[in-house]
């Protein structure tokens, strides 16, 4: 068969799903359930009726399309907005996929006249929620949720496909072998989330341990230098003028020697008696070392010589209340010393700010000789 028509199809049908995306906001109604109709109107038993049998492609790509949504999902949540809520919201993507899927599946059952495992299947499969049409029919209706109920949906939404998909295939399971011991399958439940979870953690966690590089360029060329590997992350990095400062979002600084990039002492920091981690962005000023905390809005004052945060600035009021809902983290300062002035922003921040600030004069034995 010529190829033209293949390609008349396939750039009618993305067309089609065009037009279902932009018309889905105004009709208040899922793109997905548009972007279903479209692929049933062009299948088999639709008005196209275009042939497609091959089970094991169509798993495929359903598999790599649910891999990408849980990868996009997890870069587009900021930790800091769902840390309040985290129980509750592995909660209900856990146990309340189980419960939603039972109560679907007994309604299905009853309304459907079908067996109890093929309810329970139909259950399983519509169980979870999608997080793109829950915020897609807020946004189109004009509701506006605020706090944790806001983060607790999205946490939720974004994070049950794990349950719902291991469920579905747990009862499915069922139906083919034979298998009903629920200690088993529960058993298989904690045993792969428990996998999962510890596969994806090491592999994040060596994703960047493994960069372990820090790259010198000149100035003001830019043009890459030499190349120095260390252990461990590279939060935030400074100097105070003799060496380079490195933070690792733990409560330690290291001082290293910026010709061969090794460690020449640590430094372990404290506020009010207690250790301070997550020591993000650095900035040398006036003797200080300026410290964003991640996670927080806070800017601290570090003494460079006894490790004490001795003072803090607040910049979480610099964003509108809109704003700060689509902006991430405090994580960049510098400072200009001529003028005094910091230089804030942040991830995902629309603006960045120049701040007029009077740093607090330092103890003479801190400031480098």
């Amino acid at each position: 068969m010529a190829p033209e028509p293949w390609i008349l199809a396939a750039a009618g049908l993305l067309i089609a799903g065009v037009i279902a995306s932009k018309t889905s906001a105004r009709l208040g109604v899922p793109s997905l359930l548009l972007f279903l109709g479209i692929g049933m109107l062009a299948g088999t038993d639709g008005l196209i009726g275009i042939e497609f049998d091959d089970f094991e492609l169509a798993r495929n790509f359903g598999i790599i399309a649910l891999a990408y949504i849980l990868f996009s999902g997890g870069l587009g949540t900021r930790f800091r907005d769902i840390r309040p809520v985290l129980g509750q919201g592995i909660a209900l993507a856990s146990i309340g996929v189980v419960i939603t899927a039972g109560l679907l599946g007994g309604i299905a059952i009853v309304l459907l006249d079908i067996s109890t495992q093929q309810g329970l299947l139909l259950g399983a499969v519509i169980a979870s929620t999608d997080a793109a049409a829950v915020f897609s029919i807020l946004r189109s209706r004009g509701v506006r949720i605020d706090g944790k109920l806001a983060s607790m949906l999205e946490l939720e939404s974004g994070s049950n496909d794990p349950a719902a998909v291991f469920l579905t295939l747990a009862i499915i399971s069922v139906i083919t072998t034979g298998e009903t011991e629920p200690v088993r399958i529960l058993g298989s439940f904690m045993v792969q989330m428990g996998l999962g979870a510890l596969a994806g953690f090491v592999l994040a966690r060596g994703a960047v341990w493994q960069q372990g590089i820090a790259q010198q360029y000149s100035l003001p060329e830019l043009k890459p230098l030499q190349r120095f590997r260390y252990r461990g992350e590279g939060w935030g990095l400074t100097s105070d003028g003799t060496h380079l400062i490195q933070s690792d979002g733990s409560a330690i600084l290291r001082w290293r020697d910026p010709a061969d990039f090794h460690v020449v002492k640590e430094l372990h920091v404290r506020a009010g008696g207690k250790v301070l981690k997550l020591l993000n962005e650095l900035e040398w000023a006036q003797g200080w070392i300026l410290a964003n905390i991640w996670l927080s809005d806070w800017i601290v004052g570090i003494d460079p010589v006894t490790g004490k945060a001795a003072w803090k600035i607040d910049v979480g009021e610099l964003l509108s209340a809109a704003e700060r809902r689509t902006a991430d983290v405090p994580n960049g300062i510098a400072w200009h010393a001529p003028s005094g002035r910091l230089w804030v922003s942040g991830k995902h921040w629309p603006w960045l700010f120049c701040l007029q600030v009077a740093l607090p004069p330092i103890a003479p034995a801190a400031t480098p000789q």
